[in-house]
């Protein structure tokens, strides 16, 4: 009976860790079993900075607590355990551990955390792009030597990637409110980031006509013109952007033009020329690889039907052991011719020198 009082008291006054100490330390007193006082040193009850209590306890004891419910806002799972020591001079352990309490989320901070993690990877990939991106530019830019129609394709299609990342940071720094109100300068914004992301796939499409028509249509890349390419890459996504800005002025007038509603269908206005172009450009790729594995056919063949037989592997490994057979014999040949084979032969050598003398 007096057991199971104890352990009421330890569970229903954990809050008042000094209360708990008295209360225990009264029933020690009046209670009629006397083993369950201390007689050696013990540690007094104590509550540490997360809020826990740690009830009087003999030195030398492992004890084990509940873990917190909650704890900064954050609520941990109290099925778990907590440990602290008391050492042997009647003193707690300074360290705790707290290791096996973890927290519970609810789907809402877990949705709120992994949209955090989400953003944060979503920038960092952005700045590594731009500045990678800017190294390239100024490359192009300063290297005047290497300044042909190709490398003129390439300058392009990285200064869309680069106007086209600054607008995505410039879109993501415009506030929640201003979003709503729909203001005239963020629709702009909103504007010129589309017509920068038609102008990258449609610069994407120049890369992919250049080599097409380099490859497959072996037509000479001299006779191209650089104006042709410009016009297509810069000039033919402002048609576009504009048809698609006036439906959105009239049909979609809010939250600065950016998301659309369910059942419209204006932002295809844009969306359909850039899937048409990586269309195109998909059979672009497939022309190159068809003329690439036909001209790579002979190679195939000598894999396939010599390097990889198996009697022209063998006739070639015997040749091989024959050669070096042959090598090693001619080695030990001149190795022997070169060495002297008698005493009167270095003689008559020595006397021949002298006499030459």
């Amino acid at each position: 009976m007096d057991v199971t009082i104890s352990q009421f008291i330890l569970e229903e006054f954990d809050v008042n860790c000094s209360l708990l100490d008295r209360l225990h330390e009264t029933f020690l007193e009046s209670s009629s079993l006397p083993f369950l006082g201390f007689d050696g040193p013990y540690c007094n009850a104590t509550t540490d900075q997360i809020g826990t209590c740690w009830p009087r306890t003999s030195a030398g004891e492992l004890v084990e607590r509940p873990c917190p419910e909650f704890f900064n806002g954050i609520k941990y799972n109290t099925t778990r355990n907590a440990y602290r020591e008391c050492l042997g001079n009647g003193t707690w352990a300074s360290k705790i551990n707290y290791s096996q309490c973890e927290p519970i989320l609810d789907d809402k901070r877990k949705y709120a955390l992994h949209y955090k993690i989400a953003l944060i990877i979503n920038y960092l990939g952005h700045c590594i792009s731009v500045g990678a991106l800017i190294v390239a530019f100024m490359l192009f830019l300063c290297l005047r030597s290497i300044r042909c129609l190709r490398n003129i394709i390439h300058w392009n299609l990285i200064t869309t990637f680069i106007l086209r990342n600054v607008m995505w940071f410039l879109l993501q720094m415009i506030d929640h409110n201003i979003h709503e109100s729909n203001e005239p300068w963020c629709r702009c914004i909103t504007t010129v980031y589309n017509y920068f992301v038609v102008t990258n796939f449609f610069w994407m499409f120049v890369e992919g006509c250049y080599l097409h028509t380099a490859i497959v249509m072996t037509y000479s890349t001299d006779k191209l013109r650089k104006w042709v390419f410009l016009f297509i890459g810069w000039c033919i996504p402002c048609p576009i952007i504009i048809a698609w800005a006036i439906g959105k002025l009239y049909y979609e007038n809010e939250q600065c033009w950016f998301g659309k509603e369910p059942g419209k269908y204006i932002d295809y206005i844009y969306q359909g020329p850039v899937i048409l172009v990586l269309l195109i450009n998909f059979v672009f790729l497939f022309n190159i690889v068809r003329i690439l594995m036909t001209k790579l056919r002979g190679f195939f063949v000598s894999v396939f039907y010599c390097f990889l037989n198996g009697e022209v592997r063998s006739a070639a490994r015997k040749r091989w052991h024959r050669w070096q057979d042959h090598h090693s014999l001619r080695v030990r040949v001149a190795r022997a011719m070169s060495i002297p084979t008698s005493p009167t032969r270095i003689s008559f050598h020595s006397i021949k020198q002298t006499a030459a003398v």
